[in-house]
């Protein structure tokens, strides 16, 4: 399973003219069929820059479908039926430990979603900086939409050949 993050979406939606729109659309269109997700925090952050472009039930209703917009799994922190308080105070540690690899907050929310479910794909225009600065994460295997379309491919390629 991949973990998408926001700014693949981001772009899907904000950006129809940049020079990268055509390979993240084709990423989008081919992961489709694929097992993948993203965080509640990556879906929060898209949410965010889209709501003061739309009504409050636009906003709700693109909330609400987006893992079938996406065909996704949305990630949400595990909450190991810990009180509300000890959960928050285990789950928040652990993002300020993880802040000190990523360097803020909303990354941090992020990555420590990524961990705690063992997740080791992420695919981000943002690869090359994740890579440089998240290593002491663990082995988590960043790619650019357009790296990973050339994986996709070249397994498609092999397979069909068997």
């Amino acid at each position: 399973m991949i973990m998408i993050d926001s700014d693949v979406f981001i772009l899907d939606n904000f950006y129809p003219h940049d020079p990268r729109y055509e390979k993240n659309n084709l990423f989008l269109h081919r992961v489709q069929t694929k097992k993948n997700c993203t965080t509640i925090f990556n879906v929060l952050e898209v949410c965010s820059l889209i709501a003061p472009h739309c009504s409050d039930e636009e906003l709700l209703e693109f909330f609400e479908h987006f893992d079938r917009t996406y065909n996704l799994e949305i990630v949400y922190p595990q909450t190991y039926d810990l009180s509300t308080e000890y959960f928050m105070d285990h789950f928040f540690g652990e993002v300020l430990r993880n802040s000190q690899a990523t360097g803020n907050v909303s990354d941090s929310l992020v990555f420590t979603l990524v961990k705690q479910r063992g997740l080791n794909v992420v695919v981000s225009w943002q690869a090359k900086q994740y890579k440089q600065r998240l290593g002491r994460l663990g082995r988590i295997e960043f790619l650019q939409p357009d790296e990973y379309i050339k994986i996709y491919q070249s397994l498609d390629r092999k397979t069909s050949e068997s």
